[in-house]
């Protein structure tokens, strides 16, 4: 499967007439959805869950 850069698809979308302010913020959501499951895997990880209970540490709520 090819790899498309993000540059290569906003001059694609750009070019059948999509605004610039639409690609921006369908960017930053993908990126916050990407950034969220690397959260949520991080913090469901059993080693970490562990070293919470050892230490009886309340986990920062990041996303609120």
């Amino acid at each position: 499967m090819a790899k498309i850069t993000k540059s290569k698809l906003t001059e694609h979308f750009k070019s059948i007439g999509m605004s610039e302010g639409f690609l921006s913020k369908f960017f930053a959501k993908l990126k916050k959805s990407g950034k969220e499951k690397e959260y949520e895997k991080l913090t469901n990880d059993p080693e970490y869950q562990r070293v919470l209970k050892k230490y009886n540490i309340k986990p920062v709520d990041w996303l609120a």
